[in-house]
């Protein structure tokens, strides 16, 4: 179970974990209220002792609720239905009515009633109570409780308590949404990255190509025309028309393979950069120059490609980049184990590439997937580390 819990939690993402702490600890701070006005109310023995029982009870529940629906509002902007908090104030009104009635039967049992009701409320509410209204919240809550009580100490209490309960709460979920507004501006941040290097890739194809295919599309016009008026000179167009279109597929498939190559070193640097900028530690072993110099792209591609992998997939905290001259791989710890039993689930389309280049390149690719640790290794042949 405890395995269970673990991997349950090391597969959330920094976000979801910050979420599941702050909305947690709300929740508990509901139902630890809850527990300790029940040991203070101690054993019923009367009827209207079993009602007050109930009445804690369900206002603990539907306090939780309540305050449940205020943290999502505060999230995401939705709607706090009104019934909930209706029903939320008939319970707080039932308190104070049972402890009005109450005649002192047990010791300090309708006090226990009636500023449970309170501070239950009151902390279901907080998501919605901010600056005036919280304010109000407290006083109205001092004064319910000096008309109840009568004891002026005890009521200023309470109003201090209900002021620190709201700040608490509207502190925690102000960090929760700036946690969320984090996230959504990385989010942001990589599709603005791609699509700048969409643009980029668009901007260079253009350059490469466009004016090749405008002269391209101009000559063979000029071929049309002459060839039936000077066949040679047609012809001397064409083989210009063909030295253009090789150049230009050439170019193209350089701009394709990496915008004219990748390297290894400004790679490696970069996923450093990257990787800690996620909040992951990053540790490189080794030396890029003592790769041999054939598989340093290859070797590039897979770094970022791992990287890559690691960012979308992963909730890791580490990572290690070791390079040397028999071979390279990446190691993290946050890769949860995929519910397969399929040997190729670990290859997605954009390792089964790499390793598609890794082997054009004589190089062979691995993985290892143990726990929560995962590796990608690419091994170099004996021979090209010898020559």
């Amino acid at each position: 179970m405890t395995t269970l819990m673990s991997r349950t939690w090391h597969s959330r993402s920094q976000v979801d974990r910050v979420a599941l702490y702050t909305i947690g600890s709300l929740h508990a701070i509901v139902w630890m209220f809850v527990v300790v006005f029940l040991a203070g109310l101690g054993l019923p023995r009367s009827p209207i002792e079993f009602a007050a029982l109930a009445v804690i009870l369900a206002t603990g529940a539907t306090a939780a609720y309540v305050l449940q629906l205020g943290i999502r509002r505060c999230r995401y902007g939705t709607t706090v239905q009104a019934w909930p908090v209706v029903i939320l104030g008939a319970l707080l009104a039932s308190a104070v009515l049972l402890a009005a009635f109450g005649n002192g039967e047990a010791v300090n049992w309708e006090v226990q009633v009636s500023h449970s009701a309170l501070v239950l409320s009151v902390l279901a509410v907080s998501p919605l109570a901010s600056g005036r209204r919280a304010a109000a919240i407290a006083v109205g809550a001092a004064l319910l409780s000096y008309v109840i009580v009568g004891e002026a100490p005890l009521a200023l209490l309470l109003g201090g308590a209900a002021l620190f309960l709201i700040a608490t709460t509207r502190i925690s979920l102000w960090m929760l949404r700036v946690v969320d507004q984090l996230d959504a501006a990385r989010a942001k941040e990589a599709a603005l990255s791609v699509a700048e290097e969409r643009l980029r890739f668009a901007r260079d194809l253009h350059d490469v190509v466009g004016r090749a295919l405008s002269v391209i599309s101009v000559k063979s016009e000029l071929a049309t025309v002459l060839a039936d008026r000077d066949a040679e000179r047609a012809a001397e167009q064409m083989r210009e028309v063909r030295e253009l279109a090789n150049d230009s597929l050439r170019e193209m498939r350089q701009l394709v393979r990496g915008y004219r190559g990748l390297d290894l070193a400004a790679e490696v640097d970069g996923a450093r950069a990257l990787l800690q900028s996620a909040g992951i530690e990053v540790t490189v072993v080794g030396n890029v120059a003592a790769v041999p110099e054939r598989f340093r792209e290859p070797a590039a591609w897979m770094v970022r490609e791992g990287v890559t992998n690691i960012l979308r997939h992963s909730v890791a905290r580490t990572c290690t980049i070791t390079v040397a001259a028999d071979g390279i791989s990446l190691h993290n710890d946050g890769a949860p184990q995929k519910e397969t039993d399929d040997a190729d689930a670990d290859y997605g389309n954009g390792l089964a590439g790499l390793a598609e280049r890794m082997s054009a390149a004589g190089a062979a690719l691995s993985s290892r997937h143990s726990g929560m640790e995962f590796e990608l290794r690419a091994e170099f042949p004996q021979a090209e580390r010898e020559a």
